[in-house]
């Protein structure tokens, strides 16, 4: 069972949305303790892409964390974003060894992975601030009401997160705030 309680636990999400030829992403979090939203942030980019939209919230998301580590406290951060989730817990590290000799991370196939510089920050806020903190991918857009989609939401997290377990209460919180960060975002 993660360390849900008793911690500092952050939702992350963005949007995008299509104006002529632009795409405007809008990046958001927001930090709880204890049932209490305690910090939350968003911002706009012009010319954003979704994906780039998802791991700057978790940038962001990040620096609320370690702003908020003296509490003693675990340090979760939750994302419904698969690609952002991945690349900064798991696939990071084979895109450093697969890096090239201008510093550019490279993925298995040799392309260039995209909005690394946000990848990087994310690593190094966390690195430098010498913190534990857990980041899960969730299920996003998810009822906390239905008992159906709760079921689901649980399963595809332990799925998702190396067997991770959550309850039915972790499980609406989890879903509540993700659709809160998601509405505003």
């Amino acid at each position: 069972m993660i360390k849900f309680f008793n911690s500092v636990n952050c939702y992350t999400d963005a949007s995008v949305i299509q104006m002529g030829d632009k795409y405007i992403s809008c990046s958001g979090y927001v930090t709880v303790i204890h049932g209490d939203i305690v910090d939350s942030n968003y911002k706009i980019f012009y010319d954003g892409t979704n994906n780039f939209g998802e791991i700057y919230a978790i940038y962001m998301g990040i620096q609320s964390l370690v702003s908020l580590k003296d509490y003693d406290l675990f340090l979760n951060l939750f994302s419904d974003s698969k690609i952002s989730v991945f690349g900064v817990r798991d696939w990071i590290f084979n895109w450093v060894k697969n890096m090239d000799s201008n510093y550019v991370l490279k993925t298995a196939s040799n392309i260039s992975v995209a909005n690394q510089d946000v990848f990087v920050n994310v690593v190094n806020n966390i690195l430098q601030a010498n913190s534990h903190i857990s980041i899960y991918h969730q299920k996003g857009h998810r009822n906390p009401d239905n008992v159906n989609n709760m079921e689901n939401c649980i399963s595809l997290f332990s799925k998702m997160n190396g067997g991770e377990q959550i309850n039915i209460d972790i499980a609406r919180e989890i879903s509540y705030y993700n659709n809160l960060v998601d509405k505003t975002s």
